[in-house]
């Protein structure tokens, strides 16, 4: 059975605890801070590859350990955040994550180095899982989208913050250093977490036995609504992390370009993407159909990446054109992300519900690259990648079209 503790906060307008902004800034923050964890490896990965003499192979399991735990693990997260409760266990996290740094920063081998990027990995499906229900026992549900739209800018910001900022960290403190400087912030972060959330504690179901954990991942996994939002979560990261994957690499193709002022670029690309969180999150507050938001990110993304890697337009039309593929694109994460509250099938399973979104998240971080180097090698350069992005789109759209048809007979979000 569930177990209720007093709120201890005043209600609001509509009979609810007051929205504690307070906590839903700090929750925010957890997610920042997780997101930095990935921008700090590609202009780290040289100096680590020299340390440790590092092969291509092992420089790759450092890139994409996230994604393979987010692949294998979101629902499970959910499941244990669902059991044990949300706030405790993105405290926990935090932890871990501070560990896997300061367990980074003292490697001497390439295999410890690898273990410590697993816990951190493990922290940040935790967190990205963890957020959303939080978001809930911390706000009114007339504020829920609006705060989702905020929610979508963790990943660009923590990223692009740290594509910036590592650089400077390198010059002056070195990666090992800069692993230390992100554990100390860690910390900082799991200490407000854990103080701004105590009015409000866990809703917990630990007498719950492993069938009835068996079955919520059953329930969950086989509910159309939970499928598709992951189903269109990994389109979405397929096709984006490809994109700015593959961004240094045609601006450094670019006469006069350093590899400083690349990185500079990709990361405002990056970064434009949290406006389109944003604006989701503002557009669903107004009654916008999630289903049309999703299905114009796609469209929008597709156009903006076709003109990005074309050979024809000027350098500054491509670099506005994936300045718009970020930004439309960034619309996709918040509308999926609200959508979690309302698709989960039971009140008790919007970990779950996040955790399979995440899963998607994973998986489309790991095939899209993949799947779309293969594309281009085999059929002769990256003029063919628009033709890639086109047929995820319309595979998103489809989705989109999926979801349209279940949201009709749901209440609104």
């Amino acid at each position: 059975m569930a177990k209720h503790e007093s709120t201890g906060r005043a209600d609001g307008p509509t009979g609810q605890p007051a929205t504690d902004w307070l906590a839903v800034a700090v929750v925010l923050m957890a997610g920042v801070t997780v997101a930095m964890q990935i921008g700090k490896i590609p202009a780290s990965l040289p100096s680590i590859r020299a340390d440790f003499d590092m092969s291509l192979r092992a420089a790759a399991w450092v890139i994409s350990i996230f994604s393979v735990i987010g692949m294998v693990a979101g629902t499970a997260a959910g499941l244990l955040g669902d059991r044990y409760g949300y706030r405790r266990l993105a405290v926990a996290a935090l932890i871990i994550l501070a560990v896997g740094n300061f367990w980074g920063a003292a490697a001497t081998t390439t295999a410890s180095l690898l273990m410590s990027r697993f816990f951190e990995g493990v922290a940040f499906v935790a967190i990205t899982v963890m957020g959303p229900p939080l978001f809930l026992r911390f706000s009114e549900q007339r504020h829920w989208r609006r705060i989702f739209g905020v929610w979508g800018t963790y990943w660009p910001v923590g990223l692009s913050s740290m594509l910036l900022a590592t650089p400077i960290a390198l010059a002056t403190i070195g990666w090992r250093g800069l692993w230390v400087a992100n554990g100390i912030i860690v910390l900082f972060v799991a200490g407000l977490l854990w103080w701004t959330t105590r009015s409000r504690h866990d809703t917990t179901n630990r007498a719950a036995t492993m069938r009835d954990t068996w079955q919520a991942l059953v329930l969950t996994a086989t509910s159309r609504g939970p499928a598709v939002l992951a189903m269109i979560f990994a389109v979405y990261s397929a096709t984006v992390l490809t994109v700015l994957s593959f961004l240094p690499t045609l601006y450094l193709s670019e006469s006069g370009i350093t590899p400083a002022r690349a990185a500079t670029l990709t990361a405002a690309v990056a970064a434009v993407n949290m406006f389109g969180n944003l604006s989701a999150g503002v557009a669903l507050q107004k009654g916008a159909a999630r289903w049309a938001l999703i299905a114009g990110g796609f469209v929008s993304m597709t156009v903006m990446a076709a003109i990005v890697f074309a050979t024809d337009p000027p350098f500054a039309v491509r670099f506005a054109a994936a300045l718009g593929f970020s930004l439309f694109g960034g619309i996709i994460p918040t509308a999926c992300l609200s959508g979690s509250a309302v698709h989960a099938p039971a009140p008790n399973l919007v970990g779950a519900t996040n955790g399979i979104i995440m899963q998607g998240a994973g998986l489309g971080q790991l095939a899209g690259p993949v799947i779309t180097t293969i594309v281009v090698t085999a059929y002769g350069g990256w003029t063919i990648a628009p033709w890639v992005f086109g047929v995820n789109a319309a595979i998103g759209i489809g989705l989109a079209i999926l979801l349209r048809g279940r949201e009709r007979v749901m209440a609104p979000a």
